[in-house]
């Protein structure tokens, strides 16, 4: 029971760093998007601009023992698909006004 409880604290650091990174990448998606550079520039800026996080979120998670550890290509692959995401909802939002999907926490 002592270890399952170390494993799962253990998750949560990981989780949080990732979750900052991906929400870094989509920040910066919204601030680059005026650039009108396409989605895929401007996922690899922002994720460029992020590298900080980057590095820390791929450190914890491999922190991890015996946990599910985020690959680096899974974690780039999502990175890269929010950042597009955030792209296309900031740009749908400046042209039609239908801003629901343009919310970044």
């Amino acid at each position: 029971m002592i270890g399952v409880t170390i494993a799962l604290m253990a998750a949560a650091p990981s989780e949080d760093v990732v979750r900052d990174y991906m929400l870094c990448v989509r920040r910066m998606a919204v601030r680059l998007e005026p650039s009108g550079e396409s989605p895929t520039d401007i996922a690899d800026a922002a994720k460029a601009f992020c590298s900080n996080s980057r590095t820390a979120a791929l450190n914890s998670s491999r922190d991890i023992k015996g946990g599910i550890a985020t690959s680096i290509d899974e974690m780039e692959n999502a990175a890269t698909f929010n950042a597009r995401a955030q792209v296309v909802a900031d740009r749908l939002c400046r042209r039609t006004k239908d801003c629901a999907l343009d919310r970044v926490p």
